[in-house]
């Protein structure tokens, strides 16, 4: 582990699910910051140092650490594909949407996620829900949520 992933894994337990860079990364940055800090004030750590630790993206750890990302193509589900210095994993989920107890429609989640290989920073999300009409092969976007990391975002 580098200095900056240990100084997270010191500040993530004391309050775990605020912490969470998958979620709440700015908590989880100034959390690590704080570790850095008192780390560089005990005198084991170099101020240069401590500057140039509290500027790592923190999201670095987030791909191994996110257990909705598929790491094998091994559903029929999932695909994933490689192309140098970016991966892209989709997965799509099926569901249905019932009313009086009888299934009225289907519930369609497409997930796609790019992964910077070299970096291992997820560098876009996407997320489709479709509700799939009845005997049909027609579908209507209900919602799309686009998350994705531009450059010389801070994290």
């Amino acid at each position: 582990l580098s200095t900056a992933e240990a100084a997270l894994l010191v500040a993530t337990p004391q309050a775990p699910e605020v912490r969470r860079p998958d979620r709440f990364t700015e908590r989880a940055l100034a959390a690590r910051n704080r570790v850095l800090s008192r780390i560089r004030l005990g005198g084991t750590l170099p101020e240069a140092e401590r500057d140039r630790l509290v500027t790592a993206d923190i999201r670095a750890l987030i791909v191994p650490a996110n257990a909705e990302i598929p790491t094998t193509g091994g559903e029929a589900s999932v695909s994933i594909e490689h192309d140098g210095a970016r991966l892209s994993i989709a997965k799509v989920e099926m569901g249905a949407v019932a009313a009086g107890g009888k299934p009225t429609a289907g519930l369609d989640v497409d997930r796609l996620w790019t992964i910077d290989t070299t970096t291992g920073l997820v560098v876009r999300e996407q997320r489709q829900s479709w509700i799939a009409e009845p005997d049909s092969e027609a579908r209507t976007l209900a919602e799309e949520r686009i998350r994705a990391l531009t450059a010389g975002d801070a994290g």
